[in-house]
């Protein structure tokens, strides 16, 4: 999952510079493919409700973020966490 995660990340901040929906849809593929391998149904574990919540929230806060933030998205966030965080 953490390898999902880190792909997703790199390519969003350091490959492409910018988040695209095709990106998220695939972020989103690739994690519920994993969640539904053979492994880890092996340890008989199931999405919870939060992980579901998540993955909605994501998906609507990704659509909300293009909205309003257009291409400059990751400028933003990045003045958004210097800010926040006092860096």
């Amino acid at each position: 999952m953490l390898k999902i995660i880190d792909v997703f990340l790199n390519d969003t901040i350091h490959v492409n510079k910018r988040l695209h929906p095709v990106h998220i849809c695939k972020f989103l593929t690739d994690l519920n493919a994993y969640v539904n391998t053979t492994q880890i149904k092996a340890f008989k574990l199931k999405a919870s409700a939060d992980l579901v919540k998540f993955q909605v929230i994501f998906g609507m806060l990704h659509g909300v973020l293009l909205t309003l933030c257009g291409d400059n998205y990751i400028e933003l966030a990045d003045k958004v966490m210097r800010e926040t965080f006092h860096l």
